[in-house]
């Protein structure tokens, strides 16, 4: 599967017909990814979810069996 979906660029076999290129396509998405991680520009705001601190505290009261200060 990997040879048809063009992963590997070095060697494509005589018998094997190649469909997409995705190596680039993800080599472009996961550079541009970690360049967005570096910059801090990901993840945003609008990219996390926020917790009630009732909910957070509780949480912890039931992992630790015990009141955690919040």
């Amino acid at each position: 599967m990997n040879d048809i979906l063009g992963m590997y660029s070095d060697f494509t076999p005589k018998f094997v017909r190649r469909y997409a290129n995705l190596k680039d396509s993800i080599t472009e998405a996961v550079s541009t990814y970690a360049g967005d991680v570096r910059a801090q520009q990901f993840p945003a705001k609008e990219n996390t979810f926020a917790m009630d601190a009732k909910l957070i505290a509780a949480l912890r009261v039931e992992e630790t069996g015990s009141r955690a200060a919040v």
